[in-house]
């Protein structure tokens, strides 16, 4: 669960990380607020059959719309082990 859990500890302990990486994961969009002033690269693969893709973009988007320094890299053809 680590892209999720990524999410998870981003918004638990948002004061403890100066970055995070989340890998094939989702969170909640109406947290991201809490942890927008971490800079945040989110990595996922297109072809992943586990977790959608939509999942991150819609982490991505609510970051962006709360101003946070974040980025999403797509691995076109790329499964859930990305």
């Amino acid at each position: 669960m680590g892209g999720y859990d990524t999410w998870a500890l981003l918004a638990r302990s948002p004061s403890r990380f100066a970055a995070a990486a989340p890998i094939s994961g989702g969170g909640d969009p109406a947290l991201a607020p809490t942890y927008a002033h971490v800079p945040i690269r989110v990595l996922h693969g297109t072809a992943d059959q586990v977790v959608p893709l939509s999942q991150s973009s819609e982490m991505v988007d609510a970051l962006k719309a709360a101003g946070a320094d974040v980025a999403l890299t797509v691995y076109p053809g790329v499964g859930h082990d990305s």
